[in-house]
């Protein structure tokens, strides 16, 4: 990636290489399980006991899909 800037005479670039793939998913999947853990608040906070046993039924459907 190549930003460039320039402005009165003077030129500023700046290059980087692209974030690696393996840290890209990581920090998909730590703003994924935040997403989960504010949503499992939210339905504790709302639904009780019955909210918490009915998502927890769909998480487990869930990551048995996604683990085929």
């Amino acid at each position: 990636m190549r930003v460039k800037f320039e402005k009165d005479g003077v030129t500023f670039e700046f290059e980087c290489e692209p974030m690696p793939e393996h840290r890209f998913r990581a920090l998909c999947l730590l703003g994924a399980l935040g997403l989960y853990g504010g949503m499992m608040v939210g339905v504790a906070a709302l639904c009780g006991i019955p909210g918490i046993g009915a998502l927890a039924v769909a998480t487990l459907l869930i990551v048995g899909i996604a683990s085929m």
